[in-house]
């Protein structure tokens, strides 16, 4: 019972932070600026549900957005309340709360029917980390992919957030998205869900490499910051010649726009 509360309140904040991030652009120039040098523009802070906690400085919310919001449901269910400092969501200060997540970027993870499983935290001094670190799944843009991963039975399986968005951008004219993140490693979840999408190729790169292949054909792409180098090398490899053709193409595209690569 506790796990389906907690996994309400995770969707709770991660739907309050998007919205007030998303719906707010003039009062966070700094934070959009830092998304937009890793090619995160508004319509994927939007697909993706991306949000922001102010932090305790800024001079709107003090980092208190959150706190202050649901100022009242604190005093009326200090179970609740309790859960959320528990959750790392709240932090109990002199005069009432304070955000737990102040000065953090959130970015939530959902299976692929759109659930809510999990959510990254990223400070930018501090990089990033899952709030629930036991997850055995922790794959982001699972949600936006899966169709993509059905279709051309490939994945791109990248270990950041810079490289994932990286190569969505690279990806963007196609219109497909065959990448996911997985934080950090990959794990026993990760490859069954795959292997539930029938996908049969799967580039890793940077990630430390799998024992357990199992009927997947994993190929390691070393780790690069330079995501074209990276897809090049993928290009190179893919087996599905018209999922080839169509990356070949968005290339190109981009290239004539005179878009940096």
């Amino acid at each position: 019972m506790r796990q389906a509360v907690e996994l309400r309140i995770l969707k709770m904040v991660a739907n309050f932070y998007h919205e007030l991030f998303y719906k707010n652009e003039p009062l966070f120039p700094h934070q959009y600026k830092q998304l937009a040098h890793w090619h995160i523009s508004r319509p994927e802070i939007k697909k993706f549900n991306l949000g922001f906690c102010p932090n305790k400085e800024d001079i709107h919310y003090s980092g208190k957005a959150f706190a202050k919001y649901y100022e009242e449901m604190w005093l009326k269910y200090p179970q609740l309340t309790k859960i959320c400092i528990n959750m790392g969501l709240l932090n109990p200060i002199e005069k009432g709360y304070e955000d737990g997540l102040a000065g953090a970027f959130t970015f939530p993870y959902y299976d692929e029917k759109g659930e809510l499983f999990n959510l990254a935290i990223f400070y930018p001094e501090r990089w990033w980390q899952l709030l629930n670190k036991n997850d055995t799944l922790a794959i982001f843009g699972l949600k936006q992919a899966c169709y993509d991963l059905q279709d051309y039975k490939m994945a791109i399986l990248v270990e950041d957030v810079y490289d994932f968005f990286s190569i969505h951008y690279l990806l963007s004219p196609t219109g497909i998205n065959p990448c996911l993140l997985c934080h950090k490693k990959i794990s026993l979840g990760s490859l069954e869900k795959l292997r539930q999408f029938k996908v049969e190729q799967a580039f890793v790169v940077g990630l430390k490499e799998f024992p357990d292949k199992g009927a997947i054909d994993l190929i390691f792409i070393p780790k690069t910051r330079d995501a074209l180098e990276a897809l090049n090398q993928i290009l190179s490899l893919i087996q599905n010649k018209r999922l080839k053709r169509l990356i070949e193409v968005g290339l190109e595209l981009i290239e004539k726009r005179g878009t940096k690569l």
